[in-house]
């Protein structure tokens, strides 16, 4: 059994490895080794950057393909069951106004009752709208 003695690291080992860049500390950003010239041709990027044409179309994973069907109006049920959700959400939301405001919290108040409007707002689209 040998052991290497050429200790590893970002100046050494396998040129083609991408390592952090300087400050990273451990996040995900990396990039090619500086001593490797890019190699891209520029008629690539400019093929790349050609979005024109319409039978280019992406999905939610990245990959080519017909866009996503309409899934129409949400069952009855459903609309109603999210329309109580918001209603109990906006129960809370007043009540945080109202204690706030009792308390002499204008502001707090304020974030709560916008809250209230916002979410029975949204619980009655979600009813009438689906």
């Amino acid at each position: 059994m040998t052991h290497d003695p050429k200790p590893q690291g970002p100046s050494r080992g396998d040129p083609d490895r991408p390592v952090p860049e300087a400050g990273s500390a451990g996040h995900a950003s990396l990039r090619k080794s500086a001593a490797r010239p890019d190699t891209s041709d520029a008629s690539d990027a400019s093929d790349a950057s050609d979005t024109s044409d319409a039978s280019h179309t992406s999905d939610a994973s990245g990959g080519s393909g017909p866009p996503p069907a309409h899934r129409g109006r949400r069952p009855v049920i459903e609309r109603i069951g999210l329309a109580l959700i918001a209603l109990m959400f906006a129960a809370l939301f007043g009540a945080v106004a109202l204690a706030a405001w009792s308390g002499g919290e204008p502001f707090l108040a304020a974030l709560g009752a916008f809250g209230c409007g916002m979410t029975l707002w949204v619980g009655g689209l979600t009813l009438f709208r689906g």
